[in-house]
């Protein structure tokens, strides 16, 4: 789910340009128009990053590349290294990639909070 932090910024700034538009004049109304789907357009591709990288998490990278995970140990589908590492996807995703120390191969995605290599 998208964070409410970026919600709310968009709510406050179409509101404000929803103000600005009180005149009634076109250019007013064209304003907010604009400000809406421009609203609308970052939420929608956030809210995209998002399922994209909950569908890609642990268990979908240990169906889609069986070979790459012995017993409890991830390698890279690539190169089969082992030097897996993890960094914080930041734009308040709250989430972790995890990737490929050696080549960069993105793995796959986890919450936060979840050590899971």
């Amino acid at each position: 789910m998208v964070k409410k932090k970026s919600i709310s910024f968009f709510i406050v700034f179409t509101i404000i340009v929803g103000l600005i538009t009180l005149d009634g004049s076109q250019a007013g109304r064209i304003a907010f128009a604009c400000a809406v789907g421009f609203a609308g357009l970052v939420v929608f591709f956030k809210i995209r990053r998002w399922s994209h990288m909950n569908a890609k998490n642990y268990d979908w990278y240990r169906q889609s590349y069986p070979n790459a995970c012995r017993s409890d140990h991830v390698v890279c589908h690539k190169c089969q290294s082992h030097r897996i590492q993890a960094k914080n996807v930041m734009q308040q995703m709250y989430m972790r990639e995890h990737f490929c120390g050696q080549c960069g191969e993105t793995l796959y995605y986890s919450p936060e909070g979840m050590n899971r290599k």
